[in-house]
């Protein structure tokens, strides 16, 4: 293994962590109180942009051979919040008020948040989060999954956004909340337990943007593409999104909950009711294997990844009123639109074999969807037939009607319910970290 400079910083992060939550000195300066303005610039400069070498050196770090997968809690884990939190110490950020430093201990893992304070005087007490969960799988039969897609590129998104605004002479008018969120893969404990917090002010939070697997292409089949999931309910977000991306020259799709289900750290802060999205490159077949490598990213596709999420963000932070939810009365035509957009490109890569019953059930998909009163019901039959679909490609087999049945009926459930399910999980697991029980709550990624 090579020894770098690097290492040894991280290992100096990782004893300040354990110590005090990174060595920081403590600011009171945080987003849930009134906060230490700046004065904004009257000049408007081109801002900077995400570098792509910048990015591949963050996730060449997090995927090294020596952080072994980013396990919670294991010193590979904890030497990759050392490295994020001395990232956010170079670029001036503060820490969370009530915290020496940037982590946030929680018994199942270690949160690394950072403050950019806002710079309009009556909008910096309201704040927007970054977030992107840093931990991955750890070491496996004596194997180490390194997580470069999932999740060390959005990570590096995450890093490059926040050197970015940082170091920009304007900046945004809201604050924003930089989380790397710790133990996502074993059931979103990291951001279930930040939303928890007391001092987490749910009247001043204005909107998230979350990154979990970026740089790979979606479905192994459409490349330089992003998939929005969470902007049904507000349109305004969605315009700006598709704006950025065509900017970009990046592919964006929205996609509806139901074919997501709650799968990352989004999830805690839905039913907030503010503005939110999950940008994923979605799955792809090295997904929770060890051959999810920094070589099978596509750095070109990452950079225009990156440049949308700064977008995001400082749309979000600097928007003047924040966008109330929309409840959509018939079935989402720009969804559909995605799903046919997919489909087309996963029939192409898929094995003879399977292409005569996946091209049967998408003739369906879209008989359902081009009726001139597309309704929310029919939304979900195509979402449905969608699942069967996918089956062979997420699960390497055709499920069976009970299994789809049994699929289906959990992401209506969490759709419909979003509130109960949330706080029901968010209890648990504040519950089960806080008394230190075994009996935590599970989260599987099917």
């Amino acid at each position: 293994m090579r020894t770098s400079s690097w290492v040894i910083g991280v290992l100096v992060g990782t004893l300040g962590m354990a110590a005090a939550g990174c060595t920081v000195a403590r600011t009171d300066i945080r987003p849930t109180v009134s906060v230490e303005a700046s004065s904004p610039s009257t000049a408007v400069p081109t801002p900077p942009r995400a570098e792509a070498s910048r990015l591949a050196r963050h996730v060449e770090i997090l995927t090294d051979p020596q952080l072994a997968g980013r396990h919670p809690l294991e010193p590979g884990g904890l030497r990759a919040g050392g490295y994020v939190a001395e990232r956010f110490a170079e670029y001036g950020l503060k820490p969370w008020a009530g915290e020496a430093g940037y982590a946030q201990h929680f018994g199942a893992g270690v949160n690394i948040i950072a403050v950019l304070p806002g710079g309009d005087p009556a909008l910096a007490d309201e704040f927007v989060v970054l977030s992107a969960h840093y931990d991955h799988l750890g070491v496996r039969n004596g194997v180490v999954f390194p997580g470069a897609a999932d999740n060390a590129a959005g990570v590096a998104v995450l890093l490059e956004t926040a050197r970015v605004l940082a170091g920009s002479p304007q900046r945004p008018a809201r604050s924003v909340v930089f989380a790397a969120f710790d133990a996502e893969e074993q059931g979103l404990y990291g951001s279930y337990m930040f939303s928890a917090r007391e001092d987490f002010d749910e009247p001043r939070f204005a909107g998230l943007v979350n990154l979990d697997m970026l740089g790979r292409a979606t479905f192994d089949a459409h490349p330089n593409t992003l998939l929005a999931v969470g902007t049904r309910r507000f349109p305004q977000l969605r315009a700006a999104l598709r704006a950025s991306a065509d900017d970009a020259g990046l592919g964006l799709h929205p996609v509806g909950r139901e074919l997501v289900g709650p799968r990352s750290d989004h999830v805690a802060f839905e039913p907030m009711d503010r503005p939110w999205v999950f940008l994923t490159c979605g799955p792809f077949a090295d997904y929770h294997t060890p051959r999810d490598t920094p070589d099978k990213l596509d750095l070109s596709a990452l950079e225009r990844s990156a440049r949308v999420v700064l977008d995001a963000v400082t749309w979000l932070a600097d928007v003047p009123l924040i966008e109330p939810p929309t409840e959509p009365e018939t079935g989402d035509r720009a969804e559909f639109e995605s799903i046919l957009i997919l489909l087309d490109g996963i029939e192409q890569t898929l094995p003879n074999e399977l292409k005569p019953s996946f091209s049967g059930l998408r003739r369906q998909i879209q008989s359902i969807g081009r009726a001139p009163d597309y309704s929310i019901q029919d939304h979900r039959q195509t979402h449905q037939l969608l699942i069967m679909a996918l089956a062979p490609i997420q699960y390497g087999r055709e499920l069976s009607f009970a299994e789809i049945f049994a699929v289906t009926t959990a992401r209506w459930s969490y759709v419909d319910q979003t509130g109960q399910y949330v706080e029901e999980r968010r209890l648990k697991i504040v519950e089960a970290l806080s008394s230190q029980s075994p009996e935590i709550p599970l989260h599987s990624h099917d």
